[in-house]
Order: C-alpha cells, then sequence, then structure tokens
C-alpha cells in the first residue's frame, strides 16, 4: 500500500498508524499482531517504525555529544512529532510536513493519500532513479493530497456509502448527470467496510475521474449496532473534509439518495445565504412533508426549526462547534437537540431535491412505505439564481413574511379541512390534538425534541388542495415570545 511514497512520508504515516496500539490489519509490516475474537477485521498490537539510515531520508547522520542520552531509532532526531500548520521544513533536509490529525482520521489517513483523482504529479525521486507509473485512480505521490488547499469556492459532495452497491450506483449516476462542475463540486465518497462490490464501483469511477476520493472507514473498536457504526463513520468522514483536506463547506449525502435537475443550482443560490447568517445551521434539499397530496410549490422555500437531513449543507465552522460533543449513535437526532441547534434554522425547500429508494438500510425502512417512498422529486431544471429568496435571508425576515402569508391567510376550523377554497387557507390546533391532525392532512406527525417536522415556531407551512396551507398552533396569530 505505500509503495511510491517517499520514505519520510512511509515513517511519517507509520508513526500516526501507532495511533493507541492498533494496528488495522495489513497496514504495516512492522507490527505484532494478536488476533480480536470480537472483529475479525482488527487485530491488536504495537507498530513501531523501522530504523532507516539518515543517508535513505537525505539527512546528514546526527552527531552525538559526549554524555548525551541517545534518542530512540524510532523516531528520527531530525523528523519532530508533528510540525505546525502553516511552518516550513529546514531547507538543508526536505520532507513533507505532517498533518494534524484528529484520532478519529488516523485509521483512513493512508487511504486518503492514496485513493485520490487528482492530476497525477511528478514525485520527487533521487536522481537517477527509474520513474514509476501509479497505479489507475492513484496519484504518485503524497505531496500533492498533503499539501493542496482547496478553494473557498469548492463545494464537495459527500457521498457516504457501506455495502448497498446497486444504490451507491444509482445515487452517483443521478450526481454525475447533474453536476454542473467537478472543480467545484468534487465527488468524495466514504466507505465504511471492505464489500468488494462497492469498492470496485469506486475503484472504476476514479480511474476515470469522475470520482475525486475514496475514504475508507474502519472503527477501531467493535460498534454493536448499526446507528453507532453510523454516526462513528459521519464523524470519522467530516474530520477528513473538513480536518485534513481543509474543505469549508460540504454537502452530504448517503447512497440512497438521488438527485434532482435543479440540486446543484438551489445549493449554489442558498449558500451564500448559509455564510452570511449565524441564525442558519443548514441548507437541506428535503422536505419531510413532501408527499404530492402536501407539496406542489417548485419554488417554495421555508426556514425550518427541524432538521430534515437527507441532502444537507453544512460549514466547516459547525463542525468545528459540533466535533467535540459528537454522540455515539443517532447523529440526526444530535442535531436536533435544543442546546446544539441553539434556536437556528435549516432552510428546506417545499419540493424536495433529493428522493430515498433505500427501504433496506439502518433504519430497517421506518417511515419509508407511509411517508418517504412518496415524497415527491422535483423532476424539472429551475434555475435558482433567477428565484427571490429574501424573505428565508434572515430570520427577522421570515417573521415578517409568514406572519403576512398567514394572516392573509382564510382561517378555517380543522373540520373544514375538506372544502375546495381558491384560496390561501389557515388551521388552528392545539398541542395535544397534534397527532390527529397531523394524520388528517397526511403529515409526518412525529416530532424531536418538541419540533414539528417542517416547522417554525409552531407553523407548518404546506399545500392543500395545490393552495398554501399553513397549521398554526398560536404565533403569530397570538402574540407569543420567540
Amino acid at each position: 500500500m505505500h509503495e511510491g511514497l517517499p520514505a519520510a512520508a512511509f515513517l511519517q504515516l507509520l508513526e500516526l498508524e501507532k495511533d493507541d496500539g492498533f494496528c488495522r490489519t495489513g497496514r504495516s509490516p512492522h507490527c505484532t499482531y494478536v488476533a480480536s475474537e470480537d472483529d475479525d477485521r482488527w487485530m491488536y498490537g504495537s507498530c513501531s517504525p523501522p530504523t532507516l539510515p539518515p543517508a535513505l531520508l537525505g539527512q546528514p547522520a546526527p552527531s552525538v555529544a559526549p554524555g548525551a542520552p541517545s534518542v530512540p531509532p524510532s523516531v528520527p532526531p531530525s523528523m519532530p512529532p508533528s510540525v505546525p500548520s502553516g511552518e516550513s521544513p529546514a531547507p538543508s533536509a526536505p520532507k513533507l510536513p505532517l498533518v494534524e490529525v484528529p484520532k478519529a482520521s488516523v485509521a483512513g489517513l493512508v487511504d486518503l493519500l492514496v485513493t485520490t483523482a487528482l492530476p497525477a504529479t511528478a514525485a520527487k525521486e533521487p536522481a537517477g532513479a527509474a520513474a514509476k507509473e501509479p497505479a489507475a485512480g492513484e496519484q504518485r505521490g503524497a505531496e500533492r493530497v498533503l499539501n493542496s488547499t482547496p478553494s473557498p469556492e469548492a463545494i464537495p459532495v459527500l457521498m457516504i456509502t457501506h455495502k448497498r452497491a446497486a444504490y451507491l450506483q444509482r445515487a452517483l449516476a443521478s450526481l454525475f448527470r447533474y453536476r454542473p462542475s467537478q472543480e467545484q463540486y468534487p465527488i468524495i465518497a466514504s466507505q465504511d467496510g471492505d464489500d468488494a462490490s462497492v469498492r470496485s464501483l469506486l475503484q472504476k469511477y476514479l480511474t476515470s475521474g469522475e470520482l475525486a476520493r475514496h475514504l475508507r472507514f474502519s472503527p477501531k473498536k467493535f460498534l454493536p449496532s448499526g446507528y453507532e457504526r453510523l454516526c462513528s463513520h459521519y464523524a470519522w468522514a467530516f474530520s477528513q473534509l473538513f480536518d485534513v483536506l481543509g474543505f469549508e463547506q460540504a454537502i452530504v449525502l448517503e447512497e440512497d439518495l438521488e438527485i434532482s435537475p435543479d440540486f446543484f443550482s438551489y445549493f449554489q443560490a442558498t449558500w451564500p445565504l448559509l455564510r452570511a447568517d449565524p441564525e442558519l445551521f443548514c441548507i437541506s434539499a428535503w422536505n419531510d412533508n413532501g408527499k404530492a397530496e402536501i407539496a406542489s410549490n417548485a419554488t417554495a422555500v421555508y426556514r425550518s426549526d427541524f432538521f430534515p437531513g437527507l441532502g444537507w449543507m453544512l460549514l466547516r465552522s459547525f463542525w468545528m462547534e459540533v466535533k467535540g460533543l459528537w454522540p455515539t449513535q443517532y447523529w440526526d437526532d444530535f442535531l436536533r437537540r435544543p442546546e446544539i441547534r441553539r434556536k437556528r434554522q435549516c432552510l428546506r425547500p417545499e419540493l424536495s431535491r433529493t428522493h430515498t429508494f433505500g427501504e433496506q438500510g439502518v433504519s430497517k425502512g421506518q417511515f419509508y412505505k407511509t411517508h418517504l417512498a412518496g415524497n415527491l422529486l422535483n423532476s424539472k431544471q429551475l434555475d435558482w439564481s433567477a428565484v427571490s429568496l429574501a424573505h428565508v435571508a434572515t430570520r427577522a425576515n421570515f417573521e415578517a413574511y409568514l406572519t403576512q402569508q398567514v394572516k392573509s391567510a382564510k382561517l378555517l376550523p380543522l373540520e373544514d379541512s375538506g372544502k375546495l377554497l381558491d384560496a390561501a387557507v389557515a388551521f388552528r390546533y392545539d398541542d395535544k390534538q397534534w397527532k390527529s391532525v397531523a394524520q388528517r392532512f397526511g403529515l409526518m406527525e412525529d416530532e424531536k425534541a418538541g419540533v414539528r417536522r417542517g416547522s417554525f415556531r409552531g407553523v407548518v407551512p404546506f399545500s392543500w388542495h395545490r393552495r398554501p396551507a399553513f397549521l398554526v398552533e398560536s404565533w403569530p396569530l397570538v402574540r407569543s415570545e420567540p
């Protein structure tokens, strides 16, 4: 796996692999392994890098003063354990700088280095050495990957995948079909485990250049449930994108999601709002209440107190805020907790820009047949740069907009919901009635941390008989504190 890396980089990788005494099988030839009984993908032992003579590293042999303590051979004296970000190595000893990698990132660093479809660059080889061609999908040397700084305008699309190769192929096909620019939207797949079909598919797209990187995640301890494993995978993948690669934002998808024709246009238009407004923490392409009977307006966008997920964008700054608090399972419900959300919202459309076809997965099809399968995917190409988003640009703007919409709608009792009116309508509901009210209209009736799906301050906007409709608990018809 390490062939073609400069000697100094190889040593640095081995140092990073030593984390907590765990070694991934086959990752290093200098480990003593003891097999684990509960997880045969991992073996436990100790790792130490080989002792290489200074000449091989391109460094002069160190002089040791009489009586000075000896330096352990496992860490060459000329190579510090880490190099601060931005610091250049000494000119007399050219070598790769170390990257500060969080513990969660260590297991996949080598895969990050060698599985990339960035353009090949000439590796620095000793004079007279024969050039070695990189394997398909790999980059010659590690310098470009370690040292490259992504454009602040780049928006990587992170594809979380495990072992559903047919699902993954369908999801990637829609991305490749509608992506306007490989440079602005590099697609990075993060694979949990070692499923051969998934690995082969991703390697094919690496070779073709359609996929930018293939990351490989393997947890360092046995995780008994799929939810725990998925949660750990998300944390590791975010760490790769933001802590290691240095991207400023990312769109997150899973292998059972396909996108609409205007998916990228939607995110391109809403991304500036996320960067500008500290009261937003995500942009989502998904509407939980997106079935045909209750969603029809292709240009409608709302602020919501509920985190929708299923195709969403976050900023690096938000990851830096939450990574130290990351849970062991149920990462999406974690983002819905009041102390994490902190009265911030997400943007979400009325017509979803993603569609899930994943009946089989970690959630075992929860809500799939009753709600998710019937959600509409917008089928038309819409130029979102021509759509006004001023009403959702700030919380104050949206409160004013929603107040005007609700107060100008015709207020009806719930029992009149069957009446056909050629106008916007509003219905009052009591908190204790919520489940039956949601069922009346075909909305998702569950809630998380006291927040209903798609709601803002207790108001749930949707379409009813293809007209704007609002379920209102109290605000804005009754004055209340935000």
